[in-house]
This record gives C-alpha cells, structure tokens and sequence, in this order.
C-alpha cells in the first residue's frame, strides 16, 4: 500500500512546486513589490509567503489553490497565465 504523502518524494512534484515559488518571486520582484506587501495584499503571513518563494527539494511548501489564486490575483495575473509562467520556469529546472 502506498503512503499517502508519496508524491512529496517524486522529482516531478517536486520541481512543479519549486517552479511555482520561483515564478511568484519574479513577479513579485518585476512589481517592486516586497514579500511583506504581497502577503499583505494576498492575505498570507510573511512566513508562508517566504516559505512557499523559497521552495526547496528537502522540505516542499504545497500550496492550495486558495492561496495559489490570492497570490495571483494580488500580482494581477490570472491562474492561467502564471501557470504557463510558471511551466517555463520549471522547464529550466531539469
């Protein structure tokens, strides 16, 4: 039987996930917005903010979609959009 969590140990998840902090950190960055203001603006703490941004192979952030959509609407992008953004980023990460 498989455990539950084992996506977290597929290389694939794991640079999807990674793909998606890194793309959340360019905009972020494109803006001039800080990591505070995005949360602020997204509803998120600081920390979450930062830990899903920082997304590492050793300890993966998941992000809902929930929070995955007030991230991209306070960056003014649609989920679609970033998506695709985000694809090409993780096509970097191979």
């Amino acid at each position: 039987m498989r455990h539950k969590r084992d996506w977290e140990n597929n290389d694939n998840f794991r640079r999807t996930i990674q793909s998606l902090g890194k793309a959340i950190e360019s905009l972020r960055e494109q803006q001039g917005l800080s990591r505070k203001e995005l949360a602020q603006m997204a509803g998120i703490s600081l920390s979450y903010l930062s830990r899903i941004e920082a997304n590492n192979s050793e300890s993966p952030c998941v992000v809902s979609f929930a929070v995955l959509y007030g991230i991209t609407g306070a960056l003014g992008i649609g989920m679609k959009s970033f998506l695709i953004y985000a694809e090409s980023i993780e096509r970097t990460l191979v």
